[in-house]
């Protein structure tokens, strides 16, 4: 058994069988997840580059372009020859990890100041656009379409089936609150945050803004590795609610009662709520940050589970685009220091725990089958139900037959007697 199942502790673990937790499993699983480190990547070098002086971006741009281009040559032409699209795979990754570094930096440099944040969201936006694209056009897949499902069926299936429709409600729900704690906020703008805390310097800026991406990750790891199968999705979410809102709460506090000023040096309280802001981090990494992906992906039914996490990514970025564009104006408008902006998503910290105590059940252990159970049977797997076992279970017999078809034996008269 791995490290994990040393540590894990829930029923599921006890009940499966010890050979399913090889060292395959895990291989897959961070092979799968390693995309996301341009996601990351990309959150976190927005905040950096609105602070650093103008490169040659535009031709890093066309080079990245080409390579992309090249790669997918390289794709078009393999022709069912799997190391060819390998090959061709590996390139245009190149160029879109150059990408992924070089389109926020040209955007940050080139837009106007009022309008930098949206306009850099909308990279964000056409991401979760290729990713909704590729889950569609995937959903022919015989795993996702059982029966042949058209897309249109697939969406009628979500919408009009109650257990299906309050999973996707769920879904859009848990991504729209997951932004709304204002995580982005400070990814995006930590280093405009910081100076606004007192640290006067660009360089101290952005050194905080680095060691704020040190404790997200350290904290992210040590919660799945510790906490996501033992301590469950829900009560994640509950804890860290409460937390996040009084880190939040604290610094919109320190910063409407005793504003920072330029130049001076920084009291003790100043740096409380700059440890809260790091406490903020840490406490979404163990919560909203993680569980929000794993929930969405795990509660919908088998057919219907790329078209849930679609929904979900869509709405996550879409909303990622909404906070980007709204926090500039919000810490230029909200109280001296953006005080109000801090307070704003403290108050959306505290709701989305009475949002997770109502509607979000716990899914610890439960596996990927059981989840129609615990929202509710779907109307269609009881008809699925009902046509199975109407030709499964064999016609049941009449009493009344069985007594016309019972009939006494007497025994035969041996003729060799007589």
């Amino acid at each position: 058994m791995g490290l994990l199942q040393k540590i894990v502790r829930n029923d599921a673990k006890e009940e499966d069988p010890p050979e399913i937790y090889g060292w395959k499993v895990y291989f897959l699983a961070f092979s799968a997840c390693f995309g996301g480190m341009l996601f990351g990547v990309d959150s976190g070098i927005i905040g950096g580059v609105l602070t650093l002086p103008a490169s040659k971006t535009r031709m890093a741009l066309l080079i990245a372009a080409v390579i992309v281009t090249i790669g997918c040559v390289f794709q078009a032409a393999a022709d069912g020859q799997i190391a060819l699209m390998y090959v061709g795979h590996l390139i245009a990754g190149f160029g879109v990890g150059k990408a992924s570094m070089v389109t926020p930096l040209y955007i940050s440099e080139n837009a106007p100041r009022a309008i930098r944040g949206g306009l850099t969201g909308i990279y964000q936006l056409f991401i979760a656009t290729g990713t909704m694209l590729a889950f569609w056009e995937q959903l022919d897949h015989e795993r996702t379409l059982i029966g042949g499902a058209s897309f249109i069926d697939l969406m009628k299936e979500m919408w009009t089936i109650p257990g299906n429709r309050k999973r996707a409600i769920i879904t859009i729900w848990l991504m729209i609150t997951q932004q709304m704690t204002g995580t982005n906020a400070i990814n995006y703008y930590s280093p405009q945050i910081f100076q606004n805390l007192g640290l006067s310097s660009t360089d101290a800026g952005l050194f905080a803004t680095g060691i704020y991406g040190v404790v997200k990750m350290t904290l992210c790891a040590c919660f799945l590795l510790f906490a996501a199968d033992s301590l469950g999705r829900r009560r994640s979410l509950l804890w860290t609610s409460i937390a996040m809102g009084c880190a939040m709460l604290y610094v919109g506090l320190y910063v409407r009662i005793k504003p920072p000023v330029k130049g001076a040096d920084i009291p003790g309280a100043g740096y409380m709520a700059l440890v809260c802001i790091y406490l903020f981090a840490g406490f979404f990494q163990c919560g909203w940050g993680p569980v929000p992906w794993i929930y969405v992906s795990e509660i919908p039914t088998a057919r219907l589970r790329g078209v849930n996490v679609a929904l979900g990514a869509a709405t996550q970025w879409l909303f990622n685009l909404v906070v980007a564009r709204a926090v500039p104006n919000m810490l230029a408008t909200m109280g001296k220091a953006g005080y109000g902006t801090f307070l704003f998503f403290s108050a959306a910290c505290f709701l989305s725990f009475f949002f997770a105590w109502f509607f979000i059940p716990e899914t610890k252990g439960l596996s990927l089958e059981k989840m129609d159970d615990l929202f509710g049977t779907t109307e269609l797997k009881k008809k699925m139900d009902d046509q199975e076992g109407a030709h499964d279970v064999p016609p049941a017999k009449d009493p009344e037959d069985e007594k016309t078809q019972h009939v006494e034996v007497s025994p035969v008269p041996n003729d060799s007697k007589r």
